[in-house]
């Protein structure tokens, strides 16, 4: 399995904690959720190796997401985001 990672924070720099996280394996279609920490930082761990739609939600800001990020066993790929309000 692999992991996805990363840190949210605001245009700022400031920690953005209990933003949603969700990973979409696009081979699959199933989704894993979690939140972010009151440090901003979030972990997906044991995720099958595939392909992944990330997606970043937080009250107030607008949603981030990124597409075919690439995981692969043992990977720990980390994906950091700069919310921006909206």
């Amino acid at each position: 399995t692999g992991t996805l990672l990363g840190t949210i924070k605001d245009a700022t720099g400031s920690a953005v904690s209990g933003a949603t996280v969700v990973a979409l394996n696009t081979g699959t279609n199933i989704e894993t959720r979690t939140q972010s920490n009151e440090s901003g930082e979030y972990i997906i761990p044991l995720l099958p190796p595939g392909q992944y739609n990330l997606t970043i939600e937080a009250p107030g800001f607008k949603s981030f997401r990124e597409t075919g990020i690439g995981l692969t066993i043992d990977a720990k790929v980390r994906v950091d985001v700069s919310l921006t309000l909206g």
